[in-house]
């Protein structure tokens, strides 16, 4: 059902609370395992690692249950690798953060029979498994999955081996000539991250200074790639090459380069921490970027390039859009830590951005299901093509408008249904909102939702209208507003942000 009008020339004045929240630590005792950085004496880092060594566990054994149905000789075992990925490879976790893996298994392994087929069904009567939703139709397909409290997004990868031993090195790049393309995005997390954390000297520092740049771009509402922001990779490429350019030993100082690095930058220069290997593997149809050959590439608006063969750009979802809010924020982080430099205090840098304190009009997307699960995987859907919303605003209307995506859903549910909901502000120009009518871009949109839901095997009711504050649901408003920072956070901040960093 469509609800798109012209929106009215209503200006409606209200003002919520400006939350804030910013959440510092540094890890006193660090242990490594397989570079999973974690505190050992933190309860939630335990967890995680009992979560990856029984991840391990059900892989080795389905891999020997496919090699079984597959009348491969029993006498032998065929492993299977779980790498760690992510945060808690850059050492940049924080409260709640989820648990990157990437399922690494031989050639007779197929993802969509085995992988989204038996290993799903296995996960689903594991006891310790709370929910699990499998996402075929994603860029890179993976399993997302709750154990013990700790979310996990499992990646599949397949490489040509017969097995996989522990001792296998994912380094090497001739691994990837005989690998689909889904399955080289899922090893190239691991190893850009890992490439990554070798590029910055101070792994400590590096740490500190991508978590701080993380929080503020969460705080900001900027972070998360499905709607056209940067990812956490991203982010971290972006750290390192600050780095790289103006050399810092300080946390304050770090943080300091990279905002005002980033506000400067001029966005048709791609970041790029090292020279491009060129090789000819006929890898999956996957290349390096490049914008003199491909025609995709040089649309690009913001190209963050990962460092392992194939280079890749991290941030192709950008819209013009999303860089436009970017370097609004780059700009005004940039301005808070001068005032900082003179005096001023750190929550400044990290105040919540309001979306309903920001604009009088609103798109709004609500997606309605009939229970939990079906709200999930509608939720994921929807959130992964939003962007092409975006887009179709910015290509009909142009500069007439100002769009603020913001990268985060809110529910609301009754006992006859769940709805996730997202927001967009609008603003037009002076007397343009008299002119516009936002029906085609998001009739548009619907058709193509209607075809990809198809494709999914999805039934998908969505929804999008227009809103002004009066329609924004009681549950959304009071699920905006952030709790206030511990002040023992706030003071770890101001004390060590002056610290020189030392190398453990």
């Amino acid at each position: 059902m469509l609800h798109c009008n012209t929106f009215p020339l209503i200006i409606i004045k209200f003002i919520l609370s400006m939350n804030r929240k910013v959440k510092y630590r540094i890890k006193q005792k660090a242990v490594q395992t397989d570079c999973l950085h974690l505190d050992s004496d933190s309860t939630e880092d335990s967890k995680a690692l009992e979560v990856l060594t029984l991840i391990r566990q059900l892989t080795r054994q389905w891999i020997q249950s496919v090699a079984a149905k597959n009348r491969l000789p029993l006498a032998d075992t065929y492993g299977g690798m779980v790498c760690v990925t992510g945060s808690h490879v850059l050492g940049a976790t924080s409260d709640g953060s989820d648990l990157d893996l990437v399922c690494v298994v031989p050639r007779f392994v197929d993802r969509e029979k085995d992988f989204f087929g038996e290993f799903v069904e296995m996960l689903k009567h594991c006891s310790l498994v709370d929910s699990l939703i499998a996402i075929k139709e994603a860029y890179v397909p993976l399993i997302k999955l709750c154990i013990k409290a700790i979310n996990i997004d499992l990646l599949f990868a397949r490489v040509n081996l017969e097995r996989v031993d522990e001792s296998l090195s994912l380094f090497n790049d001739d691994m990837l000539a005989d690998c689909d393309a889904a399955s080289i995005y899922s090893i190239n997390s691991y190893r850009n991250n890992i490439k990554i954390t070798q590029l910055f000297p101070d792994r400590q520092l590096f740490g500190l200074c991508l978590s701080t740049v993380k929080r503020w771009a969460k705080a900001r509402g900027v972070y998360g790639n499905k709607l056209g922001y940067l990812g956490g990779v991203s982010w971290a490429i972006m750290v390192t090459k600050a780095f790289q350019l103006f050399r810092a030993d300080t946390l304050h100082r770090a943080v300091e380069v990279f905002f005002k690095t980033f506000a400067a930058w001029k966005w048709n220069r791609p970041v790029i921490l090292c020279d491009m290997k060129v090789l000819s593997l006929g890898n999956g149809g996957v290349h390096n970027w490049n914008p003199r050959s491909s025609e995709n590439d040089q649309q690009h608006l913001m190209p963050i390039i990962t460092p392992m063969y194939p280079c890749l750009n991290s941030a192709f979802n950008v819209s013009a859009t999303t860089l436009r809010v970017m370097r609004k924020e780059f700009q005004r982080a940039k301005e808070i830590i001068s005032q900082i430099n003179e005096g001023a205090m750190w929550e400044t840098l990290f105040e919540e951005y309001s979306l309903f304190n920001s604009f009088h009009r609103y798109i709004k997307i609500e997606v309605i299901s009939g229970n939990e699960e079906e709200s999930k995987r509608s939720e994921g859907l929807v959130e992964s093509k939003l962007r092409l919303l975006i887009i179709n605003f910015e290509r009909q209307f142009g500069d007439l408008i100002r769009l603020r995506p913001y990268p985060r859903a809110f529910h609301t549910t009754s006992e006859l249904q769940h709805t996730t909901l997202f927001f967009m502000g609008v603003r037009f120009l002076k007397d343009a909102g008299k002119k516009i009518d936002l029906r085609d871009p998001v009739e548009s949109f619907l058709e193509t939702m209607k075809t990809v839901a198809q494709q999914a095997g999805y039934d998908i009711n969505l929804r999008i209208s227009h809103a002004i504050l009066k329609d924004i649901p009681k549950e959304v408003l009071v699920q905006a507003r952030r709790k206030e920072p511990k002040k023992r956070l706030l003071e770890e901040l101001r004390d060590d942000i002056g610290k020189k960093i030392t190398k453990v």
